[in-house]
């Protein structure tokens, strides 16, 4: 885009990563909570995203700020092992 700061998109399924970045995306949607967050495109970081990532979700939508964690990915073989091993919605 012109005049778009250059970006350079990083992965980051981390706890703090995911928390840092649903609040900035709060701050920059004028929002205090969402209906929908999910780990986006995990592929080849499953224990990440299940020790990190989810565990974030988890808290927020515990403490109100989204109502519904899930994943969205381009197969279906890992959608299904967190499944089994999250609490998705």
């Amino acid at each position: 885009y012109k005049d778009a700061p250059a970006l350079r998109p990083q992965f980051d399924f981390s706890y703090d990563g995911v928390m840092r970045s649903v609040e900035e995306s709060l701050d920059r949607l004028g929002l205090d909570r969402v209906d929908v967050l999910l780990v986006h495109d995990p592929d080849d970081h499953y224990d990440d995203a299940v020790n990190g990532a989810f565990r974030a979700l988890m808290r927020l939508r515990d403490d109100g700020t989204v109502k519904a964690i899930g994943s969205g990915m381009n197969q279906s073989e890992m959608l299904t092992r967190f499944a089994e091993a999250v609490p998705v919605d």
